[in-house]
């Protein structure tokens, strides 16, 4: 569900995209401890489990403005180093 609703929100704040999944999941009803109570697992496995999908969603949106920044450097290190040819 988290990643799902991360990939439709695509291009907003990152911020902004939990606040809008805390209010529709708050609005839905839908607490930890009734996933962890449907799951059969505790409340701190949930966690772990949703806290580790939002760290890997976050790495790789980092890891993608990392490449891009670095893609725009290079690029603009090329085309002044040829400038000056």
């Amino acid at each position: 569900m988290l990643i799902k609703f991360l990939k439709s929100v695509k291009g907003k704040n990152f911020m902004d995209e939990i606040s809008v999944l805390r209010r529709r999941m708050k609005k839905a009803g839908v607490t930890l401890k009734s996933v962890a109570y449907l799951a059969e697992e505790s409340e701190q496995t949930v966690c772990r489990i949703l806290n580790k999908e939002l760290n890997e969603k976050i790495h790789a949106a980092a890891n993608k403005l990392v490449k891009e920044a670095n893609e725009e450097l290079t690029k603009e290190l090329f085309e002044s180093e040829y400038a000056a040819i």
